[in-house]
């Protein structure tokens, strides 16, 4: 997708050459190292959702107290 979107930036030979580095990197770098992100993935947690469930938690509990008003 990325050589599509620099196209019309580009000289011929500037794409040309985008284009294989692109296609370079994802058949080999890029490839493992999509395949390690993803077991990485797999054994973390997502501590962004975890803090936006306890920050929801925390805006519900003040609500019901009265602490902060719901407009």
């Amino acid at each position: 997708m990325f050589p599509f979107l620099v196209k019309p930036h580009l000289t011929r030979e500037e794409y040309l050459q985008t284009q294989f580095l692109v296609n370079e990197f994802a058949s080999g770098v890029g490839k493992d190292l999509h395949r390690k992100l993803e077991t990485r993935a797999k054994n973390m947690r997502n501590w962004v959702l975890i803090i936006i469930i306890v920050i929801v938690i925390v805006f519900v509990f003040f609500l019901k107290l009265g602490i902060i008003g719901y407009y």
